[in-house]
């Protein structure tokens, strides 16, 4: 018995000293964490929107009752993971109350979106295409879900209908050319002390904001503290008169328009800051301001989704080593502990993707990830979409262990590092990623771009 206990003891020791189905290396995780994606993974039929989403009642389990739902994506330009998400969004919607869907985009562009489905006139399409997010929603995956929104609201069926929201601070010179109108038409004396010249709106180019970060860049220190005096002002001088700006008008015109200086504050200092890292901690933090008041000022009680890269719902640090120095915190991070179980993030990954030609642009592929990827050791369970709760990996496990050490996932073209167990509550896998079907504007503003031009998006 002895022996045989000492045999035993020794071929443990063996086992582990060698990694072997205990992930003790920073490699391959090993067989145990694959067996337990295999078994704890729920498969997913399809990525098609207009399907049954009966297989997404595990989605059902993974947020319960939480208010506010994070959908990542690997990329900007993933048509398997938009159409997926799609799916997602109508499940959460229709199964499980949520209506508000939150995008990674301007919030004052957002509006018109959010005008047109409700029942407003004007071509979906069109809309999409004057969205601030580069070229990256104006394609066909998201005008489907724009089209299905407008659908579900005009059934008279659907009493509580779905509201659209965006977040981002990157392009605020809409909102605040209608906040300035807004005062200005209730108070004769406004125009003489604020102006758009004041608060360089004619810096943005709405599209680009890399073409925006340039014409900053261009401005002496003196011209820039002039520019955020001036939005300071502003916001000072709208909240003394908030009485009478009220009085004449509505406490929801009020909030909005001076929403929209407090995001043209926030885009004043992102394009001020001195480093991708300073500009990314100010714009998440604009982000989470603004998601915040939505959730609290704008419809309290509602359930929201929220669209947005993985980079922008990771509830811990990540880093991007391969080109930023330094940890990096995002939007959700800074709304974590606050939302506590309130909040569930969902991250995409992917094993490859192959994207063909597109009007002029070339094709492409992403290489397959191995498995000291997230997205490659989640394609050793054989399955091409799935659904995986991080958190059911039992703790001290092989699984537990693999997860909570620092991982790559893939990105919009460089990798982000963090450790999943700690990032996200859940992810979402499509093994194949390809490109989505870009709208004709989107499909030559990627041309202006891709040839170092900013002409179109002036």
């Amino acid at each position: 018995m002895k022996k045989r206990f000492a045999l035993c003891l020794m071929t443990l020791v063996v086992a582990v000293s060698l990694g072997v189905g205990w992930d003790l290396s920073s490699g391959s995780p090993g067989l145990d964490f694959a067996e337990w994606v295999a078994a704890h993974g729920a498969p997913l039929t399809t990525v098609d929107p207009v399907a049954s989403t009966d297989d997404l009642a595990p989605l059902g389990r993974i947020v319960d009752h939480a208010r506010v739902v994070c959908l990542g994506e690997s990329r900007h330009d993933a048509s398997e993971q938009f159409r997926l998400k799609h799916r997602m969004i109508r499940y959460l919607v229709e199964e499980m109350g949520f209506s508000i869907v939150v995008f990674e985009e301007g919030m004052a562009h957002a509006k018109a979106v959010d005008d047109y489905i409700l029942g407003g006139d004007g071509d979906p399409a069109a809309i999409l295409g004057g969205l601030s997010g580069w070229f990256a929603w104006d394609t066909r995956e998201v005008l489907d879900l724009v089209e299905w929104m407008r659908e579900y609201n005009d059934d008279p069926t659907h009493t509580t209908k779905i509201r659209f929201f965006g977040v981002d601070c990157t392009a605020p010179r809409p909102g605040l050319t209608d906040a300035l109108e807004y005062v200005g038409g209730l108070d004769p004396t406004f125009v003489d002390r604020f102006d758009t010249g004041s608060l360089g709106l004619s810096l943005h180019a709405d599209g680009d904001w890399w073409a925006t970060f340039e014409r900053y860049a261009a401005l002496t220190d003196e011209r820039r503290e002039s520019i955020g005096q001036a939005y300071d002002d502003l916001a000072a001088y709208m909240e003394s008169r908030r009485s009478d700006l009220v009085r004449h008008s509505s406490v929801g015109e009020f909030e909005w328009a001076i929403r929209q200086v407090h995001v043209g504050q926030a885009a004043h200092d992102l394009y001020c800051s001195t480093s991708r890292e300073e500009g990314g901690i100010i714009r998440d933090l604009a982000m989470a301001d603004n998601l915040t008041w939505i959730l609290d000022e704008q419809l309290p009680g509602r359930k929201a989704v929220v669209w947005a890269h993985n980079a922008h719902v990771s509830r811990a640090p990540f880093t991007m080593p391969d080109a930023f120095g330094g940890t990096l915190v995002d939007m959700i991070y800074h709304l974590s502990d606050r939302l506590g179980d309130d909040l569930v993030s969902i991250a995409a990954t992917c094993y490859e993707g192959a994207y063909g030609e597109h009007d002029g642009v070339d094709p492409r592929s992403v290489a397959p990830t191995d498995t000291t990827y997230l997205g490659g050791a989640i394609a050793q369970a054989g399955e091409e979409l799935m659904l995986l709760d991080l958190r059911d990996a039992p703790q001290g496990s092989p699984a537990s262990r693999w997860l909570g050490r620092e991982r790559r996932m893939r990105g919009q073209g460089v990798d982000m590092v963090c450790v999943p167990g700690d990032a996200y509550d859940a992810v979402y896998f499509t093994r194949t990623i390809t490109r989505t079907e870009p709208g004709p504007r989107a499909a030559a503003r990627f041309r202006f771009r891709q040839a170092g031009s900013h002409e179109e998006t002036q």
